[in-house]
């Protein structure tokens, strides 16, 4: 019950990932046996159903780190989405969202964002999808233990105790992967615009090559372009660039 996608699947689409971005699965695989290993020994982890508990509602709000995030938080707000649905933050959101003192439903992260921030939130009710890869391990390592709210892992490998494959590969598709495996159906997106210039909240805690973040991004539009061929109603606060998202 780990393999939260289908499993044939994810691994042919993660074999045309890995080829585009010289991925490692021995790295990967390491990062998530590292992070169940942590995760296996936490008190404050919890399982998938526990996750499904905490988010029973069909649509969610989730807010990524992108240029237009403070126009979209506001607009989220005006329209009572942060009061109604559940919130989901994407990594470095975390930081903007601590500035502003809100507390988000759910966290996903890989770490790239300020972990302090993440670890803040996540102490004062955020639950934490922390996700493992090759180039996070020390990350994971390090930030993990410190975790004293709900928490739960993500890999894009195969999974361990604690460590699900929901599917998707950037944080930002990643997170509209697991509301999907959670039993959502509709997800209102803001602070996401996937064609860049990258926000400064995405690149808070360690500086990322923006050649690679822009295939990653042009990953993450195919992915969630399968998610709405699924049947997943997404819909946008701003422009995002992805077909077949409507902007309200």
């Amino acid at each position: 019950m780990s393999w939260l996608i289908d499993r044939n699947l994810w691994l042919e689409l993660y074999s045309s990932i890995k080829s585009m971005l010289n991925l490692s699965f021995d790295q990967d695989q390491m990062a998530t046996d590292t992070l169940s290993s942590i995760l296996s020994a936490l008190p404050n982890a919890i399982d998938v159903q526990q996750l499904r508990n905490a988010i029973s509602s069909r649509c969610v709000f989730i807010l990524g780190p992108a240029l237009n995030i403070e126009h979209d938080f506001r607009k989220a707000i005006e329209l009572g989405l942060t009061d109604r649905l559940p919130t989901i933050a994407i990594d470095g959101t975390a930081t903007f969202l601590y500035e502003k003192g809100f507390i988000p439903d759910i966290i996903v992260s890989d770490l790239d964002g300020d972990p302090n921030h993440i670890v803040y939130l996540n102490k004062r009710g955020s639950i934490a999808i922390v996700h493992g890869h090759g180039d996070n391990i020390g990350e994971i390592r390090m930030w993990v233990p410190r975790f004293r709210g709900s928490v739960i892992g993500s890999t894009q490998v195969e999974p361990k105790p604690y460590v699900y494959n929901f599917g998707g590969f950037t944080d930002g598709d990643r997170a509209l992967f697991i509301a999907y495996a959670l039993g959502v159906r509709k997800a209102i997106i803001g602070g996401m615009d996937f064609r860049g210039p990258i926000g400064r909240y995405s690149i808070v805690y360690r500086r990322k090559d923006e050649d690679i973040k822009r295939v990653k991004l042009s990953i993450a539009i195919k992915l969630i372009s399968m998610l709405i061929s699924w049947g997943m109603e997404i819909d946008a606060l701003s422009d995002p660039g992805i077909p077949g998202v409507k902007v309200i």
